[in-house]
């Protein structure tokens, strides 16, 4: 292994290592300086027989204070300069931001999910306000399973839509945005046109008067115009010129909530 190699490995432990032995150094150089002018003030004094004597005692301990002083300010400036080594090699500055922009990209992007899969799950479960799709009183109403008295048949039978009471030729409106999915004849209840809208939600509307101007695929708004009432057919003849119109959600018939 080559020196600077071993080195950039060993970086942090060598500057750590180098501090030690130099404080250690300074301070065992402290110790000898006080020690050899303590000797010497000691010697000193036991001849000194004169003021000059005193005075020189005195100049040398001042000598030994400035000394001291200058050994210990040399010692707090190596501290420090480890200790900024130190925190250098433990928190670089340049780990720091990379972290940060690092989280900052992970919230945006936490963020994001959270956002997509909230609108995913309003649109999932978005319901669908219908309107009232002719103006009419209501003949059989929806019996969610209920038996309800057939005029037509003459027997009591489940009714799966409401039966809306207009005449021939009145307006019939799409009750909710949406794609016409389906034109056919019923030989129940006439003809019919199936719009499918948002969330699974289907509206079929019968005993209407044919109109060419539909077709599959075909996008609606609500309130728009798509047939007019037809004669009474089928089932329902006896109830005369009215609107069958139900509504479907998951393949379940439903008795819709009207705005």
């Amino acid at each position: 292994m080559k020196l600077k190699d071993f080195y950039n490995m060993h970086k942090e432990k060598i500057i750590l290592t180098s501090s030690a032995l130099g404080i250690g150094i300074l301070s065992f150089l402290i110790t000898l300086l006080v020690y050899n002018v303590d000797s010497n003030n000691a010697k000193n004094n036991i001849h000194a027989e004169s003021n000059d004597n005193i005075i020189y005692t005195q100049s040398l301990s001042e000598t030994q204070k400035a000394v001291t002083e200058n050994l210990i300010k040399k010692l707090d400036e190596l501290k420090e300069k480890k200790d900024n080594n130190i925190g250098i090699i433990k928190t670089p500055e340049v780990n720091k931001n990379e972290n940060e922009e690092k989280n900052n990209n992970s919230e945006v992007i936490s963020t994001n999910i959270i956002k997509e899969n909230v609108v995913e799950t309003i649109a999932k479960n978005k319901e669908i306000s219908f309107i009232v799709p002719v103006e009419g009183n209501i003949g059989m109403d929806f019996s969610d399973g209920k038996l309800t008295y057939s005029k037509t048949l003459n027997e009591w039978l489940s009714h799966n839509g409401i039966d809306y009471i207009a005449e021939v030729g009145k307006d019939v409106m799409a009750s909710a945005d949406g794609i016409i999915s389906d034109i056919y004849k019923d030989n129940k209840y006439g003809y019919t046109v199936t719009i499918k809208h948002d969330n699974n939600y289907v509206s079929k509307y019968s005993g209407i008067q044919e109109n060419n101007n539909l077709s599959i695929g075909q996008n609606v708004k609500q309130g728009e115009v798509i047939a007019k009432i037809a004669n009474g057919f089928g089932f329902e003849k006896e109830e005369g010129s009215h609107l069958h119109f139900e509504v479907i959600k998951d393949d379940k018939n439903i008795k819709p909530d009207f705005i």
